[in-house]
């Protein structure tokens, strides 16, 4: 087992005999930075043809196993169709492991945001060759 802890905290015990009852203090890792490639999003969208530009996923408080990695989690965004943006879809769901999906990264888009996200993450956008999705 690894535990994340603080020069500070280190030596202290988590808990004294006389200390209040309260939720352990959580410990780990808070931020995400992926450098952004050299690929815009246009481009992206030529290299594609056809397939699915995710805008925003739901679920992932319960839609994702920290242990395994594996994720099954509803989305929405658009699809791509001839490398262009076509129509919106919604209410699909899109599956896979995280380490599977990362072995699959094809490209990395220049144009990073910051995401608030339990911590803070700062993404490029993703051209990922495959990945399950369902939904009509």
């Amino acid at each position: 087992m690894t535990f994340v802890r603080g020069e500070r905290t280190r030596a202290r015990p988590l808990a004294t005999p006389t200390a209040a009852i309260a939720p352990p203090r959580r410990r780990g890792a808070t931020n995400l930075l992926l450098e952004p490639g050299d690929a815009s999003l246009s481009s992206l969208f030529g290299q594609v043809g056809e397939g699915l530009y995710v805008t925003d996923v739901a679920g992932l408080h319960s839609g994702v196993n920290p242990v395994s990695g594996t994720f099954s989690v509803g989305a929405s965004g658009r699809l791509i169709e001839g490398g262009e943006l076509g129509a919106p879809v919604r209410e699909i769901t899109i599956a896979g492991d995280l380490v599977g999906m990362l072995r699959d990264v094809l490209a990395v888009g220049s144009e990073d945001r910051w995401i608030p996200l339990g911590g803070s993450v700062r993404a490029a956008p993703l051209l990922i060759g495959e990945m399950a999705m369902s939904g009509s």
